[in-house]
């Protein structure tokens, strides 16, 4: 570093008793006190020394300088200094000052080579060794700090030069202007309440990436670095994380802990940072140093080598001998508490605990992010392709989107996802919940939550990095968070805390709102099973039949549903299963027509009697024509036709590798190749050799995948099973069927979108409340028929029939009721109150983002004011469209829902079971009238379902 200041320039504080700093109130403020009580740490002039330095770094160094010196001053104060040619000055004692020689501050220095001071003050390690390298001993000495500011950051700047640490002056001034504030906080405390300056909430991208280049990662000594179950926490993981500052040889220790997060009351467990402390190389093992030698240019051994290996038959490569390299020698033995880049210190005999405050920041010189763990994959199949990822979660009802990483490597041609969660629960499997990693939870848009965690991509693999801004000092603890950007957004609505929920819109604990987003995830979610290939789709159901279905009928099964620990993911595997039946359907439509599109065209009759098809790869067995002077021709070729010849045989033209043919080949001397005769063949003609044989194979893959999707076909009778089982415990038996209610109701809300027959359903911009519950009464009402918990006590499919239809039409006359009692009252605060249950909700949001007005209106007779509002309403001034209410918002939801139903049979009465008349008639509603408003449309309907018996 820097050489120790002159002995002209090592001199003694002469501040009497009575102006002495521990005398002085507010001294950490010192544009609050007097010139002749307080020293200002920077001065305006410059000693030859200084001028010397600063011209060192030529003009356009002094101009940068020159403005830093006058924003710092500013800032400050400007004081007047009793001694213009001062840097440090003082070691007191009580209210004595001390002289300081040049012998005391030659002796007295820190562990890189400068004593064994003591400084209370937090500081990064590089600071405290270039602050005792100028002489400075102690906390106060540094509370009294004065120099040209200027000056002290170019030295700042040349002290880290010399140990290949790169910092930007301006960077150097705001660290030099920081250090007497530091120290002056330091002494104060416990007296009063320290000021802190306000604090950035999210990653400083001028921290995150240096240029084009992200911020440096430190080196982890990794051997050191452990994850435990921590005993005394329920067993959760503990991680001990040690990191390596290679530039100025110090350890950095910390400890990851789970406890409860203070993000929130609902936002359960998090992972909390405590920097443990600081250990520095001994100044006896400082002689170990050793520099990174430069390789000589173009190193045999250090070129990049390419495999080369026939086809997909892999390659194994294995390096022999000892000094492959050329630089083994310098590395030391690689032990247990081995530390360095060469191996070159051991932590027991070369480290020591610091007895400074030595502080972590990221942005410290010699510093930079520090690895936490891995986040995924954890396990071989936590790598899927985005397809196979977006069916596991549709079925576990999107708990996997919590936990998915996307990485740029491809897999199998598809893009690639990463996630920990288990593929039988849908939730974070076992080794996930033993590492640290997955409890880092996210900052959302609470800007009072500081984010500290970035995630970096590594092949194939993504890792959790803590980016601390503020500097920890040694016990400190924060919590790990991270920011998932916009990607995340659906996510956090779904659980409450993104933006639209700031504007009233509610989370997935709300059944309208979460429906609302299912159904539109479930149409989305066909479409693009529809756009999914032959090979893709054969992937998704291989991945359901191997990695889904045991383990979720395993879980679902009587006796696990008893013993069952976690509630949650057995409710969410139970509609897994119930999601399965729905998706299977989807996927067996799909791969029909993929498939029927993917055979062969219909061959010719000569074609057909021939074993081989044009366009397959066959091999050619020592053949050649009589005519041609060619010699016989062994080897691959591709088949152009197949004809008979004069003499009635079957022959075949093929084209060899190379644009050459044979016309006539005798089929009796072609047969199938195997893998060895494409050795020297084309690639191309291997692809089209292993692509013909995966056709070959699809028709019996397609039967038998076939089966397997009939295999996950709902099963009432095993649910009705299911529920016996667990009818002692009532809550677990309520949850069940509430959310298997829901689910049923989801399928048949998609039916009704999909098909044109109810727009928007149970959005309160297009529905009255009495609409909404109508519509929900009588899909759970459907559900119960489709999904049934019990043995039926109906003895036929038409009693069943009878039974339901029955429901649906007395909660349809109970809604005409109310919407009826509802414009007949006549108390105007009774009928407002009443009012809103056939109010619409609309809501005006401005550019911006944020809620302007929300208003509630009614549906009036009138056509030139057709709405109106609650209460103006209920004033009396204006009247409501009964018919509107009574057939648009009652009589068609129902109708809707019940067209979806195969009523084709007849009671004893010979009535129908359900109609529309009859419909009509139970809500004493006008037909002609009704007629005249429904649609052509609606007329023809088509039933799409039955009720199971």
């Amino acid at each position: 570093g820097i050489e120790p200041p002159a002995k002209n320039q090592i001199h003694l504080n002469s501040e009497s008793p009575a102006t002495s700093r521990s005398t002085v109130p507010n001294s950490n403020h010192p544009e609050l006190l007097e010139p002749s009580h307080c020293q200002n740490p920077f001065q305006h002039e410059r000693t030859s020394h200084s001028l010397n330095a600063a011209s060192s770094q030529g003009k356009t160094a002094k101009s940068s300088c020159l403005q830093i010196s006058s924003q710092i001053q500013s800032s400050i104060g400007k004081q007047t200094l009793s001694d213009s040619h001062s840097l440090v000055s003082s070691r007191t004692t009580g209210s004595k000052s001390i002289p300081l020689t040049a012998a005391d501050a030659l002796n007295v220095v820190s562990p890189n080579g400068h004593g064994d001071t003591t400084f209370a003050t937090p500081l990064s390690y590089t600071e405290l060794n270039f602050i005792k390298s100028l002489g400075i001993l102690s906390d106060i000495q540094l509370s009294s700090l004065k120099g040209d500011a200027s000056v002290l950051a170019l030295k700042y700047v040349d002290f880290l030069d010399r140990i290949n640490l790169v910092i930007t002056l301006q960077e150097a001034a705001e660290a030099v202007a920081s250090w007497r504030v530091k120290a002056n906080q330091t002494m104060d405390e416990g007296t009063r309440n320290v000021v802190r300056s306000p604090r950035t909430t999210r990653l400083d991208l001028r921290y995150s990436f240096v240029g084009s280049e992200r911020l440096r990662v430190m080196d982890n000594v990794f051997h050191m670095c452990k994850t435990t179950q921590d005993e005394n926490n329920g067993g959760l993981p503990m991680r001990t994380v040690i990191s390596y500052d290679g530039f100025n040889h110090v350890l950095y220790e910390f400890l990851i802990r789970i406890r409860d997060s203070d993000c929130g009351p609902h936002a359960g467990k998090g992972a909390f940072l405590t920097f443990k402390g600081a250990k520095v190389l001994k100044e006896s093992s400082r002689n170990k140093c050793k520099k990174f030698r430069k390789t000589p240019p173009n190193p045999q051994t250090r070129k990049s080598l390419k495999a080369l290996y026939p086809r997909d038959r892999g390659v194994s490569v294995t390096l022999h001998g000892d000094d492959l390299h050329g630089d083994e020698i310098h590395f030391g033995p690689k032990t247990d508490d081995s530390v360095g880049f060469w191996n070159e210190f051991s932590l027991i005999e070369d480290f020591q605990d610091s007895n400074d405050n030595i502080t972590f920041s990221s942005k410290f010189p010699g510093c930079g992010l520090v690895e936490l763990d891995r986040y995924a994959p954890l396990l071989p199949e936590d790598r899927k392709t985005d397809i196979v990822f977006s069916v596991k979660d549709f079925i576990f009802s999107f708990e996997p989107s919590s936990w998915r990483f996307d990485v740029s490597e491809e897999l199998n041609g598809c893009h690639q996802v990463v996630d920990f969660t288990d593929d039988t629960t849908g939730a974070p499997h076992i080794v996930a919940k033993s590492n640290v990693a997955m409890y880092v939870n996210e900052v959302g848009h609470n800007i009072d939550l500081v984010e500290n965690v970035c995630s970096l991509e590594k092949p194939r693999s993504v890792y959790y990095y803590a980016s601390i801004g503020t500097p920890m000092k040694k016990g400190e603890t924060v919590e790990l968070l991270v920011n998932y950007k916009e990607g995340y957004e659906s996510m956090r609505v779904r659980r409450g805390y993104g933006k639209a929920n700031l504007l009233g819109v509610k989370s997935d604990n709300d059944d309208y709102s979460r429906v609302q987003r299912n159904l539109a995830e479930r149409i989305s979610f066909e479409d693009s099973i529809k756009s999914y290939r032959e090979d893709e789709v054969g992937s998704v159901i291989d991945f359901l039949e191997n990695r889904v279905w045991d383990g979720i009928v395993s879980a679902t099964s009587c006796l696990s549903l008893e013993s069952a620990k976690n509630k949650c993911d057995v409710i969410r595997q139970i509609i897994a299963r119930r999601r399965l039946d729905w998706t299977s359907r989807i996927l067996g439509s799909h791969y029909s027509v993929v498939g029927r599109g993917g055979s062969h065209k219909e061959a010719r009759h000569d074609e057909a009697d021939s074993t081989f098809k044009v366009g397959m790869v066959v091999y050619v067995n020592n053949w050649m024509e009589a005519e041609d002077p060619r010699p016989p021709y062994s080897g691959v070729a591709t088949v152009n036709n197949v004809f008979r010849d004069k003499f009635d045989r079957i022959c075949l033209g093929v084209s060899l590798p190379g644009g050459k043919s044979i016309c006539c080949v005798p089929e009796g001397v072609i047969s199938e190749p195997t893998e060895d005769d494409f050795v020297e063949a084309p690639r191309r003609m291997h692809s089209n050799w292993l692509k013909w044989k995966r056709e070959e194979s699809h028709p019996q893959k397609r039967e038998s995948r076939q089966l397997v999707l009939e295999k996950m076909r709902w099963d009432s009778s095993h649910f009705r099973n299911l529920l016996s089982c667990n009818q002692s415990s009532s809550d677990m038996h309520s949850r069940i069927m509430d959310s298997l209610r829901w689910e049923v109701s989801e399928e048949l809300l998609y039916l009704l979108v999909k098909d044109n027959r109810l727009h928007h359903p149970l959005n309160d911009r297009h529905w009255c409340p009495i609409s909404m519950r109508l519509l929900t009464r009588s899909l759970h009402v459907v559900a119960d028929n489709i999904i049934p918990t019990h043995e039926r006590k109906e003895s036929s499919y038409e009693d069943v029939l009878s039974a339901c239809a029955e429901k649906l039409l007395v909660i349809l006359r109970e809604a005409t009721e109310a919407v009826r009692n509802i414009l007949a009252l006549d108390k105007e605060e009774a009928k407002e109150n009443f009012l809103r249950y056939l109010a619409f909700h609309e809501k005006s949001v401005s550019e911006c983002g944020t809620e302007q007005s929300s208003r509630y209106y009614l549906k009036a007779e009138s056509e030139v004011t057709p709405h109106v509002s609650v209460e103006d309403c209920s004033k009396g001034q204006t009247t409501l469209d009964e018919n509107f209410y009574l057939i648009h918002q009652v009589l068609f939801v129902t109708h809707a829902l019940a067209s979806l139903i195969d009523w084709n049979n007849f009671n004893n009465r010979g009535e129908g079971i359900y109609s529309f008349e009859k419909a009509c008639q139970i809500a004493a509603i006008d037909l002609d009238l009704a007629r005249r408003l429904q649609t052509e449309k609606s007329r023809s309907w088509k039933p799409l379902i039955f009720l199971p018996l």
